[in-house]
């Protein structure tokens, strides 16, 4: 059966200029941004249990009727969300700007703003800054197995000439993704790759809380317990394949969609037609293995040249 010719020029070009904007994704609560580098390495799975989202945009809080804070209370609402956590006390989110910043501020709120309220009002904190991917990990990690959450700034949008945005850390290394967090812009809960979240860092700063609830018991790691977690994600995709990091042929059972990234707001880049043979590899950005990953968002093709089938199912694998 002949391999299907991609256009591997175009994909390329086309998957380096993709960049969704956040507000697309934010409607699939599911949604996972899916980095492979570094996924859960040197890491054992942890998450704060009962935290209660809180939405910024919803007009049933009590507000106080300016846009400005209505759209840029991602910082209290994160300082919100901590504070019911830690201490069961509620304050919401212009409550706490008012407190912050005064009842006629109609901007920002600062890193610093945040961990003085939190400090004032029960929840002792400090703030951090990382200056490597490694620190980042760590401070993010000593958190939320110590049962603590973790307040982050991100890049809005994921873009560097969008300003700030705080996002609330509730897990780490969790099968499938690497960090999980709870997103104020409409109280999603996006999960994320630790390199993707320290690329989108903004200066590295987490606020650390250091009062939280008891730590959710570390799971002992299992290669048995893994494998069969493939196998089921595997019977769910109407999948068969194998986590292997090396070359594997697969032809389609249906007709596939190649787009430039995990999901189906991403371009279609081309169409693998039913009962075609493709080429795939299986990789992390740095050449080295990938365990257990979802295929919809792991799987690559054309060794160097990122892209994803989607859309679809792949079956009767075998080694190139």
């Amino acid at each position: 059966m002949p391999i299907v010719e991609l256009d591997y020029e175009k994909i390329a070009k086309v998957a380096a200029a993709t960049s969704p904007s956040l507000r697309d994704r934010l409607d699939d609560k599911n949604f996972k941004v899916a980095d492979p580098s570094d996924s859960g390495e040197g890491g054992v799975a942890s998450i704060v249990e009962g935290v209660r989202p809180i939405n910024q945009l919803d007009l049933s809080m009590p507000w106080d009727g300016n846009v400005n804070n209505y759209l840029n209370n991602c910082g209290p609402s994160c300082v919100s969300m901590v504070l019911m956590h830690a201490t069961e006390k509620r304050a919401w989110p212009d409550e706490i700007v008012d407190w912050m910043q005064g009842e006629n501020h109609k901007g920002y709120t600062y890193v610093e703003d945040q961990t003085r309220y939190l400090s004032a009002h029960g929840v002792p904190t400090d703030t951090k800054q990382a200056s490597s991917l490694a620190e980042y990990q760590s401070l993010l990690r000593g958190q939320v197995d110590n049962g603590r959450l973790a307040i982050i700034l991100v890049y809005w949008d994921f873009d560097a000439n969008k300003g700030g945005h705080f996002e609330v850390v509730t897990a780490v290394d969790e099968p499938g993704m690497d960090v999980g967090c709870i997103n104020p812009w409409k109280g999603t809960r996006p999960t994320f790759g630790w390199r993707f979240l320290w690329e989108n860092s903004l200066g590295g700063w987490v606020i650390c809380p250091k009062k939280g609830r008891k730590a959710a018991p570390k799971p002992t790691p299992d290669k048995e317990a893994n494998r069969a977690r493939a196998a089921k994600i595997s019977e769910k995709l109407r999948w068969e394949y194998n986590i292997q990091p090396e070359s594997w042929s697969a032809f389609t059972k249906m007709d596939v969609n190649v787009r430039s990234g995990p999901g189906s707001q991403f371009e279609i880049l081309t169409k693998i037609p039913e009962g075609k043979s493709v080429k795939l590899t299986f990789y992390t950005d740095k050449g080295e293995a990938v365990p257990e990953s979802d295929p919809d968002t792991r799987w690559h093709y054309s060794p160097g040249r990122r892209g994803w089938i989607f859309d679809g199912g792949l079956h009767k694998w075998k080694k190139v």
